[in-house]
């Protein structure tokens, strides 16, 4: 197609030139009259004067016709308004890459350019379809996708990857042996500094008939080894905007912190609310998005216990009780005119399970949101051995360069302290309820604040004078344990308690996010952890039941981590 245009243009300017010349002469030829012999033998009856003036008119205008300089002239005009067009034509093409892409810079083959659709952020803007399968490359802010000319049928790839740098402060020691600080990641020894491959994530999607589909992640996340795990792993069929059915292992729909992309998270860990919510999940949900009204969720799985993940699992298979979760976030202003309310966002969720002793960790995770560090945990004699609950509050409001998300959370679940050979029962059963909130605020300098992360007004370009946005965040958490789970004297724990610990903890963070564009950002964030509480001192010189080190007379943790951090 570009050889036709370079060739073809000054091949039809030499001919239109070619043939306007013929033109005139042929034209010239018919308007001047041919003396015959007896027009020239014919005597000429007028007078000089009078043959002189009559013959003036007819001698200029044939004078005029047979003027060659003029239709060179003429000629030679329109030719240079033809080359002035092509020049212009060149330029323009020479100005717009996206006009004539260069074949350099076409992932697969080279094939006939389309004009990108999409607008946003990341790696975008470029449209290349494929000559073999007709398939079409492009990418949007958050992922690459392959895709048909029909569009009905796409492949998405996604993913991010972390790089922490952290800096310890972690005042909790013992008197007696050392206290295991347990980082998210792997074991840091108390005041090691140090970088962390933090994380590398990677998701394909695909979608058929733009109906049924499937996600597959999988996520190293160990600092010290190799170490990967299928992050989720489900199936899908959209039957309508407001009813979609999927199956496998996928994100419990419960807590509103946990449906946020990892990557779009304010600050570099999730809140304390992850210790009493549950993560991931093995079953099937359907979910759904009502015009003008909000989201729903609904799911029923093996069940799993709260802050639980891994690779195979998470859930009991062989259990006969199955969890179920529901959750409903209203934003009925989404699409009105009134910019106050666009933003703002409600609704709850809850879910039931039924623990018969299948699980021998109750609340396992107990642990600080940025350094990891455990700050509690239950015996190993204690069980779960009934009903299991979750409530859940949360709401955000998000307006312009300002966003507010807030959550509580109660995780109520029955325990016994541990059961005979035979299975039953040591102890007499109690229900615990543990409970958790969140705050967290954020302002965004050059963008725009949105749960899925900041909207960037103008992408980091030094030589255009746009440096990106500046995101400032600060948020305050907590996490309060059953007083229950620390008496003894009772039925439930007559010698000895069910936990060693902390009674509670309370963290406040603040940090900085420098998004160069919506696809990398910069990360700094500082958080101090205060716990209180508890029989921490109580026991903070012998071994617990779990064959562990305690938690010491310290009370405070101090973390500065800074990330970097890039999401396609």
């Amino acid at each position: 197609m570009r050889l036709r245009k370079t060739v073809g243009l000054p091949f039809a300017v030499a001919l239109i030139s070619f043939g306007s010349i013929t033109l005139a002469l042929a034209q010239d030829q018919t308007a001047t009259p041919q003396e015959t012999p007896a027009a020239m033998a014919a005597p000429s009856n007028s007078s000089p004067e009078t043959s002189t003036a009559s013959a003036t008119p007819a001698a200029s205008a044939l004078s005029g016709a047979q003027d060659p300089s003029k239709k060179i002239e003429d000629l030679e005009t329109r030719l240079k308004a033809l080359e002035d067009e092509v020049a212009a034509q060149k330029s323009a093409a020479a100005a717009s890459p996206e006009a004539t892409p260069n074949p350099m810079d076409q992932v697969g083959p080279v094939g006939s350019y389309t004009a990108p659709t999409g607008t946003g952020g990341g790696v975008q803007n470029g449209a290349i379809p494929w000559e073999s399968g007709d398939e079409i490359m492009y990418s949007e802010s958050r992922y690459l996708s392959f895709t048909n000319k029909a569009g009905d049928t796409e492949f998405r790839l996604g993913g991010y990857d972390w790089t922490d740098l952290d800096i310890n402060n972690e005042t909790a020691k013992v008197s007696n042996g050392v206290t295991q600080y347990s980082y998210v990641n792997g074991n840091l020894a108390n005041n090691v500094n140090g970088f962390v491959p933090r994380k590398a994530h990677l998701d394909f999607r695909a979608t058929f008939d733009k109906f049924v589909g499937a996600a597959i992640g999988i996520e190293s996340d160990k600092s010290t080894e190799v170490s990967i795990g299928v992050y989720h792993a489900y199936a899908y069929a959209k039957f309508d905007k407001a009813f979609t059915l999927m199956t496998g292992k996928m994100t419990n729909p419960l807590s509103l912190e946990g449906d946020q992309p990892s990557a779009d998270l304010p600050f570099v860990e999730a809140s304390m609310i992850a210790n009493l919510t549950i993560n991931k999940t093995i079953g099937a949900m359907a979910e759904g998005k009502v015009e003008h009204l909000g989201e729903y969720e609904l799911e029923v799985d093996n069940g799993a216990q709260d802050n639980e993940s891994s690779a195979t699992g998470p859930g009991k298979p062989t259990g006969d009780f199955k969890d179920l979760t529901g959750r409903v976030f209203l934003t009925p202003w989404e699409k009105s005119d009134d910019a106050w309310l666009q933003g703002l966002g409600f609704g709850g969720g809850a879910s039931v399970d039924n623990e018969t002793q299948e699980d021998t960790e109750p609340w396992a995770k107990m642990e600080s949101s940025i350094g990891g560090n455990s700050w509690v945990s239950y015996g190993s004699n204690v069980v779960p051995d009934g009903p299991y609950y979750h409530v859940d509050e949360q709401g955000y409001y998000y307006n312009g360069p300002f966003g507010v998300l807030g959550e509580h959370v109660d995780s109520i679940q029955t325990v016994c302290s541990g059961t005979n050979s035979q299975g039953v029962p040591n102890g007499v059963p109690v229900a615990l309820d543990n409970s958790g909130w969140l705050t967290e605020a954020q302002w965004v300098f050059g963008g725009k604040a949105g749960f899925e992360g900041a909207e960037v007004d103008h992408p980091f370009n030094p030589s255009k004078g746009q440096w990106g946005a500046l995101e400032l965040v600060a948020r305050v958490d907590m996490n309060i344990m059953d007083v229950k789970s620390f008496t003894t004297g009772f039925a439930y724990a007559p010698a000895k308690p069910l936990a060693y610990g902390w009674g509670q903890a309370i963290a406040y963070g603040v940090g900085f996010n420098w998004w160069l564009n919506e696809n990398f950002k910069f990360m700094c964030d500082g958080e101090e952890t205060d716990c209180s509480g508890g029989n921490a001192l109580l026991y903070a010189s012998t071994v617990n039941a779990k064959g562990g080190t305690n938690y010491g007379t310290g009370t405070a943790e101090q973390i500065l981590v800074t990330r970097a951090a890039l999401t396609f």
